[in-house]
């Protein structure tokens, strides 16, 4: 008789643990795969911060650029976003010069875009048109900008929804540093 009841309060205890696991193991799992890409997301805004600050202070150190010197700069950012980069197909750099000619709007010289194939429009404006500063940043008369944006669709691996998908946006601001203006020569 006390033989069946160590064994009936054995096979309970077993049936108790066996609860305790189903009810914690699914927890435990999304908080590990959340924190998995939390980590994901939080490196990938330090690379696309990275890349921004990189792209601008290059191009704001040249008098003049190449088309080929500014591909060979996007180049540089899939190398910089390694391995979130992939086909490029969720990302795109925006590099703009912008000038304030005398006594006028800032305007948009000049502005490239590459490094992916991911669909985003400049947030500072179109070349040709007025050039959209960010607060509190002003312009000289006769004075220049470079601004790098970049764009990437972030998609979390394990949980693939709407709710969690969105678009990161970086910029980054420098002034030319040997010249006015940045010229770019075909």
């Amino acid at each position: 008789m006390v033989a069946m009841n160590l064994f009936a309060n054995k096979n309970r205890q077993r049936g108790v643990m066996i609860i305790e696991v189903a009810i914690i193991l699914p927890v435990f799992l999304a908080l590990m795969i959340g924190g998995f890409e939390l980590a994901r997301y939080i490196n990938l805004n330090e690379k696309l911060s990275r890349a921004s600050v990189t792209v601008s202070d290059i191009v704001s150190r040249s008098n003049n650029l190449t088309e080929a010197q500014i591909q060979d700069v996007f180049f540089g950012v899939q190398t910089i976003l390694s391995p979130y980069y992939g086909n490029g197909g969720s990302s795109r750099v925006i590099i703009s010069s912008v000038t304030r000619p005398a006594n006028q709007n800032p305007t948009v010289v000049w502005q490239r875009n590459g490094a992916g194939t991911l669909a985003a429009p400049s947030r500072v404006g179109v070349q040709g048109g007025t050039a959209v500063l960010p607060a509190g940043f002003t312009l000289a008369n006769n004075e220049s900008v470079i601004i790098a944006e970049i764009f990437y669709a972030f998609e979390p691996m394990f949980a693939s929804s709407d709710l969690v998908a969105h678009r990161l946006y970086d910029r980054s601001l420098f002034r030319p540093r040997t010249a006015n203006n940045i010229a770019l020569a075909p």
